[in-house]
């Protein structure tokens, strides 16, 4: 599961499984584990707070392992397991005049030029911080994202 994961994403699963996963399905055999644990596993960390969202990548986590185990031969079949659902992600943006008051109190110019180029593309601090100048075309006001 691990090689293909940036990692800060290997160290994120890790934390799930050891925080979450090993402790509730842990002590039982992979054939052991039915949907009925899988939606007592649901409650229960919802019921510690989790919103539901971290609930489902929890069990993204948990389908890839079982998948894994499918493959390799140790369990016959996958239990059937249902996400949550979520409601639809509420976004906000700056307005023109909150991002020029922003940028008015940024004393120091690196800082200028990465929340500036946030505000007009919306990138992500990994893909911000993962440009290069090859991927900069300043005569067409063009910056290409190709990896984070």
């Amino acid at each position: 599961m691990l090689p293909n994961n940036k990692p800060s994403g290997k160290d994120s699963k890790r934390n799930v499984l050891h925080a979450n996963l090993v402790p509730f399905f842990g002590r039982m055999k992979l054939t052991e584990i039915t949907s009925l644990h899988i939606e007592q596993f649901k409650a229960s960390r919802l019921e510690r707070g989790l919103a539901p969202q971290s609930v489902n990548n929890h069990l993204t986590i948990l389908g890839k392992c079982l998948r894994c185990a499918e493959e390799w031969g140790e369990l016959e079949h996958v239990p059937k397991m249902k996400k949550l659902k979520v409601p639809p992600q509420k976004f906000d943006f700056f307005s023109r005049e909150e991002s020029e008051k922003l940028l008015s109190v940024i004393d120091e110019p690196m800082w200028y030029v990465l929340v500036l180029l946030a505000l007009r593309t919306g990138l992500r601090v990994s893909e911000m911080l993962g440009r290069e100048w090859c991927d900069v075309d300043l005569g067409r006001q063009l910056v290409t994202v190709r990896r984070s």
